[in-house]
C-alpha cells in the first residue's frame, strides 16, 4: 500500500470522525452502495476544501507546524506559525506563543471590519481582506489553531508495519471493508501504549465500558493494549455498528459517538451522514 494511498483512505475515515466538530455544507451520501464487506469511501461533494486542509495536515505539516485558519472555512488559512521543537515546549509556554498570533488576525479582522474604503488597505490586512471577503467580525470570532500531523503519521506508518498484515486479514476474515484499517492512524497513530484523558487505550483506542464488551479489560489484564486482540475486538465493534445502522459513514462516526446515539440520530435526521451531523445535538455529538 502506498503513502498517497493511506493518506486518501486516512482523509476519507477522517473526514467522518472529525465532521460532528464542524458545520458542513449539505452533501448526497445515499447513492453510496452500503453493504458490509463493500463501500466506496469517497469526497462527499462540497468537502473537498476540508480534505485538502487535511491532506496538509497529515503529509506536510509537521507537529512543529500550527495551523491558523477559520474553523468553518478550512481554505482560509491565516498563518502557518513554526515552532521548533514546539511539541516538547509546555503548554503554557506554547499556548502563550500560539495567542500571541491569534490575537493579532483577530485584531486585523476586526479592524478590517471597521474600515469603509477596503482599497486603503495594505500588506497583510489587504490579503486577510482578499482572503475572508465579507462577515469580517464574525470571522475574528472563528480562528482555530490546528497542529499538524506529518511526523506522527509517518511514525505511525512505520509502527503499522509490524500488525498491518495480521490486521488485514482479520477485517478480511471478518468481511469488513480493508480501508477501516487505517483507523489507528486516526485514533492513535499506531502506538500501543496511547491513552487519552478520556481513559481510552491501545491502537483502537477503546474506553474502559466499551473494551470489556469484547475483551477482558482490568488492573491486572488490559486487552486493548494487545494490537492484535484490540484488533479483533474493534473487527466485531465495527460489525456491529453497522448490522446496527446499516451505512458505514453512521457506523464509523458511532465508532467513537456511540452506536446508541448514532440509530436515534438516524431515526431523526435519516441515514445521510451530513443530515445526521447538521441536524443531531447531544452531550457527545456536535
Amino acid at each position: 500500500v502506498t503513502y498517497q494511498l493511506i493518506i486518501t483512505r486516512l482523509i476519507s475515515l477522517f473526514l467522518l470522525l472529525v465532521l460532528p466538530s464542524y458545520g458542513v455544507a449539505h452533501a448526497n451520501l445515499n447513492r453510496e452502495i452500503h453493504t458490509l464487506h463493500h463501500y466506496h469511501f469517497s469526497v462527499p461533494a462540497g468537502l473537498e476544501s476540508r480534505v485538502e486542509f487535511w491532506k496538509k495536515i497529515y503529509s506536510e505539516y509537521s507537529t512543529d507546524h500550527y495551523i491558523l485558519h477559520d474553523m468553518d472555512d478550512l481554505s482560509k488559512i491565516y498563518k502557518v506559525v513554526y515552532i521548533k521543537d514546539g511539541s516538547k515546549l509546555s503548554n503554557r509556554s506554547r499556548d502563550h506563543k500560539l495567542k500571541r498570533f491569534k490575537k493579532k488576525y483577530r485584531k486585523i479582522l476586526l479592524k478590517i471590519a471597521r474600515v469603509k474604503n477596503p482599497l486603503s488597505l495594505k500588506g497583510e490586512s489587504k490579503r486577510v481582506y482578499n482572503l475572508v471577503k465579507s462577515n469580517f467580525k464574525m470571522a475574528s470570532r472563528r480562528i482555530r489553531i490546528q497542529v499538524g500531523q506529518s511526523d506522527r503519521f509517518r511514525a505511525g506508518i512505520g509502527r503499522s508495519g509490524i500488525y498491518q498484515g495480521r490486521i488485514n486479514k482479520i477485517f478480511s476474515k471478518a468481511k469488513l471493508p480493508l480501508e477501516l484499517t487505517v483507523l489507528p492512524h486516526v485514533e492513535s497513530s499506531f502506538q500501543t501504549n496511547a491513552y487519552s484523558s478520556a481513559g481510552a487505550a491501545g491502537i483502537w483506542q477503546f474506553t474502559r465500558g466499551t473494551g470489556r464488551l469484547f475483551m477482558r479489560v482490568g488492573y491486572d489484564i488490559d486487552e486493548r493494549r494487545d494490537p492484535i486482540l484490540s484488533t479483533l475486538a474493534a473487527s466485531k465493534l465495527l460489525k456491529t455498528n453497522f448490522e446496527t445502522l446499516q451505512s458505514w459513514p453512521l457506523a464509523i462516526t458511532a465508532y467513537n459517538h456511540g452506536a446508541y446515539g448514532m440509530k436515534r440520530a438516524k431515526r431523526r435526521h435519516g441515514a445521510n451522514i451530513v443530515d445526521v451531523i447538521n441536524g443531531y445535538r447531544s452531550r457527545n455529538f456536535g
